[in-house]
């Protein structure tokens, strides 16, 4: 459904913690959610790559605090900082981060209401009327 894989994370080791990734192709949202993941950096053959930057199908990329993108941000090692992706249709999403955990504001940040809304507009795209 979608191009390329995750693998073990440039690190070798586990990672645990609170991250920024942008929006992209929707005002650059800067979103704050947890990764928990030992393979969760993404990769994909050069061809692939040039096909999802031509294509726009980046949803998100690890970012700084300010939404700059900037090597040292990225957790994992992941190919372009791509921490989610999407398919031309817009009907599939396949990111690492978990906005699952980050939608209860007594818990910590609330980054993950964004992801959920997203999914939900496009849902409701495309139910007949």
């Amino acid at each position: 459904m979608l191009p390329g894989a995750l693998i073990r994370n440039r690190s070798l080791s586990f990672v645990c913690r609170w991250v920024h990734m942008r929006a992209e192709g929707d005002g650059g949202e800067v979103l704050e959610v947890p990764i928990k993941h030992g393979q969760g950096q993404f990769v994909a053959s050069p061809d692939d790559l040039a096909a999802i930057e031509e294509q726009g199908t980046v949803a998100f990329r690890y970012c700084a605090p300010d939404g700059s993108l900037d090597e040292r941000f990225n957790p994992n090692g992941s190919a372009h900082g791509i921490a989610g992706l999407r398919n031309r249709a817009g009907n599939v999403l396949g990111l690492m981060p978990h906005p699952e955990h980050a939608v209860d504001p007594d818990l910590g940040p609330t980054g993950g209401h964004h992801v959920f809304q997203w999914l939900l507009t496009a849902a409701g795209q495309r139910v007949p009327a």
